[in-house]
């Protein structure tokens, strides 16, 4: 469990009104370089703020890392890594390099922000990091045994996604993984480019890619229902405010009070129930996928 400052001057909350409106850091024009280097900045030096959703507070931010920590877990107990070479596209603060270090594999990880990897590197003092420069990662091709990212993609333009996954590929060893937590969705926001499931897995198949396992999560669950009911029990009209701004699903309708008690709690569940949300509910797919033999 990652442990962060609970001091109300390092915790940024914002209104329901609000939540993940954070293109007024930067220019409000989406630049992914500046843009993360600004949250890297923006985080007072705390890793979950940095990378996780802007303007959520410590308990809700947690709670989705540690959905997404049992998530890669389920997935690395069929996989060997030990003593393997494994990629982060994407490391951001570092937030993984614990878990993947418990696995005994040898972690290797780039960004593209300095700050970023500075973050990182102040953090986790003998890790291998390197920034992504022209959209190159600075690896031979065949170097990595496992090459993963968690919620990068969809903060990618449409156009860049499948050069990303071409050079995520390209350094992948025939025969292993590549495993992507990607948020689903069908439309493009500011710093957010989700894909369909199908869209997801047809855009990485391309690459001589077989698709090996599949599943999905959802965050504050609690939360989630909590809104569902208010908006059932409160239809929109009597709200008050625009109609597309209230059916937002990232606006909860709650308390701030309510919205922090939701958010402790969905720390300690979430982690063990996602594994039963329906399909049609899931937020983010987890895709593993094992690269092609080259033909002879």
């Amino acid at each position: 469990m990652i442990h962060q400052e609970k001091s109300s001057s390092k915790e940024v909350l914002l209104s329901d009104k609000n939540m993940g409106k954070d293109s007024h850091l930067g220019s409000g024009e989406y630049n992914p370089e500046k843009y993360w280097s600004e949250r890297a900045r923006h985080s007072h030096g705390s890793c979950l703020p940095a990378v996780c959703v802007f303007g959520a507070t410590n308990d809700e931010n947690e709670s989705a890392h540690m959905v997404q920590k049992s998530a890669i877990c389920k997935v690395l107990k069929d996989l060997d890594i030990k003593g393997k070479d494994v990629l982060e596209y994407g490391c951001g603060a570092g937030r993984w390099i614990p878990l993947f270090q418990q696995y005994g594999s040898t972690w290797h990880g780039v960004d593209i922000s300095k700050d970023m990897l500075s973050m990182a590197k102040k953090a986790y003092k003998d890790v291998d990091l390197k920034k992504i420069i022209d959209n190159k990662i600075p690896y031979p091709d065949q170097s990595m045994d496992l090459v993963y990212s968690v919620t990068v993609l969809h903060h990618n333009p449409y156009s860049a996604q499948e050069k990303i996954i071409s050079e995520m590929i390209r350094v992948l060893r025939d025969g292993r993984y590549l495993l992507l937590l990607e948020d689903l969705g069908e439309k493009g926001q500011f710093n957010m480019f989700p894909r369909n499931r199908m869209s997801w897995i047809e855009l990485v198949e391309r690459y001589r890619m077989i698709l090996c396992w599949q599943g999905g999560v959802r965050y504050w669950i609690l939360r989630g229902l909590a809104c569902a009911v208010r908006r059932h029990l409160l239809p929109i009209g009597k709200m008050g405010g625009n109609k597309n701004e209230m059916s937002n699903s990232n606006q909860p309708f709650i308390s701030v009070f309510i919205r922090r008690l939701l958010g402790q709690l969905d720390l300690i569940i979430d982690p063990y129930i996602w594994q039963i949300v329906p399909k049609r509910f899931q937020s983010t797919a987890v895709m593993l996928f094992k690269k092609n033999e080259t033909r002879q």
